[in-house]
């Protein structure tokens, strides 16, 4: 009787989370691209993002857009070819944004501009550049860690072929 009810509570564990965890769960993707050049071509000069957090569920969700706008994104440089890593400083944290949220509703997107510096780059990369360039955003910034709810999403960034 012991395992029969122990199997019964590990089978209800396993089905019922990911029933409810998917209704509950709010869509929210992170884009990246280029602003001047959809290729992403590096040209030794500053890489002019945009970023769009886009609501891809069902319901309204509400975020400190204007503290991702001052705070800007996670970012992390991999480089392709030696896998190297390196991380690109953020703006200061500004507490004080995390209240200022804006209702972001279905199929909607908030944009912000980002700039990473030609020097992140330059010091880091083997030439010719061949950078996958990885974004993150926290839905809470307020938690850290597993806590936060990151969303990602990368973009390659190449050497510009006139260049070389």
């Amino acid at each position: 009787m012991y395992r029969y009810l122990t199997l019964l509570c590990v089978l209800l564990i396993s089905v019922f989370p990911t029933v409810f965890a998917t209704e509950s769960k709010p869509m929210i993707e992170l884009h990246a691209r280029c602003i001047d050049d959809p290729l992403c071509r590096f040209r030794d000069q500053e890489l002019e993002l945009e970023l769009e957090v886009f609501n891809a569920g069902r319901e309204a969700v509400s975020l400190p857009t204007e503290y991702y706008q001052r705070r800007g994104p996670a970012i992390k440089l991999v480089d392709n070819r030696s896998g190297k890593r390196s991380t690109v400083g953020m703006g200061q944290p500004m507490p004080q944004l995390l209240d200022q949220l804006q209702v972001i509703e279905p199929g909607q997107s908030y944009r912000f501009r980002w700039i990473i510096m030609p020097e992140d780059i330059q010091s880091f990369a083997l030439r010719p550049v061949d950078l996958t360039v990885e974004f993150g955003l926290s839905l809470n910034p307020r938690l850290a860690g597993a806590d936060a709810k990151m969303i990602t999403t990368r973009l390659h960034v190449a050497a510009d072929p006139a260049a070389l």
